[in-house]
């Protein structure tokens, strides 16, 4: 615990420095307590002797304002700043909406299913030969290369 030049006890204190844009002297310099001046004290504040967490509406008030029915909800400012921050997007917003009013909530039917089979069997035949070619070129040229690997060998062996 602190003492205040006012004589009483607390665990806050503000040393004034200052007035306006003019500082005070070193001898003259007051301290300043919430029980004489609570006016600089207003704010919510947790000091870690008061083991007390503030909630953000109790500790900034300016950021919230009051709803009809009662409760809190934040100003338009920071929830902007806060929107812009979480990467916010209103176009990815609208996108989720019109998903969510467009689910599909139902299975596919034979006949969906069959057309999607249409769809998509020729890109995953595609898909399938693609693969197997590149699977053989990679064979063939492996092929070569032991083949050029063991011509060279054998001619190395006839050099000697």
């Amino acid at each position: 615990m602190a003492i205040c030049g006012c004589g009483a006890q607390t665990t806050r204190i503000h040393s004034v420095m200052a007035v306006g844009d003019r500082l005070i002297p070193e001898g003259e310099r007051k301290e300043i307590c919430p029980n004489c001046c609570p006016e600089f004290f207003a704010e919510a504040f947790a000091a870690p002797s008061d083991r007390k967490v503030w909630d953000e509406a109790a500790a900034m008030p300016e950021l919230y304002h009051l709803k009809p029915d009662g409760s809190l909800e934040l100003n338009d400012s920071p929830k902007g700043d806060l929107m812009a921050k979480m990467g916010h997007d209103a176009d990815l917003e609208a996108a989720i909406a019109w998903k969510r009013a467009n689910r599909r909530t139902t299975p596919m039917t034979e006949d969906e299913i069959k057309a999607r089979d249409a769809e998509m069997r020729p890109v995953i035949q595609a898909l399938i030969k693609d693969t197997e070619e590149q699977v053989k070129g990679d064979r063939d040229y492996t092929e070569n290369l032991i083949e050029n690997m063991l011509r060279q060998e054998r001619a190395k062996e006839l050099v000697q």
